[in-house]
């Protein structure tokens, strides 16, 4: 990803733009992510987004509930699919899981 913050700005437009009949505005968009490991995610996963292929995660690997693992004798494990698409923000109230979010730096 030559450009991260473009392409998803692309991805947001374009899904923003599918639901113009419902008035949805880009500054209301919120990013969701899944992790195409977590076979309990599979059905919470919305009908657009983009799948992202072919990443890496130093120290750490994700287990097949989709969480994360310490590595053991490697640096790097490959990351399974990462799913982001958007949706609107709802006004008010805590996020859907905002106590199962883990804030952590992404390099390109």
């Amino acid at each position: 990803m030559f450009n991260p913050q473009g392409f998803l700005t692309s991805v947001k437009q374009e899904i923003t733009r599918s639901h113009k009949q419902d008035k949805w505005a880009l500054d209301e968009m919120i990013p969701e992510t899944f992790i195409k490991a977590a076979r309990s995610q599979d059905k919470n996963m919305p009908e657009e987004g983009v799948f992202l292929k072919g990443m890496t995660i130093e120290g750490a690997r994700f287990n097949n509930s989709g969480l994360l693992d310490e590595l053991v004798n490697k640096i790097y494990d490959e990351v399974p699919p990462i799913m982001v698409s958007y949706k609107k923000k709802v006004e008010g109230g805590k996020k859907d899981n905002e106590d199962e979010i883990c804030p952590c730096p992404v390099y390109k």
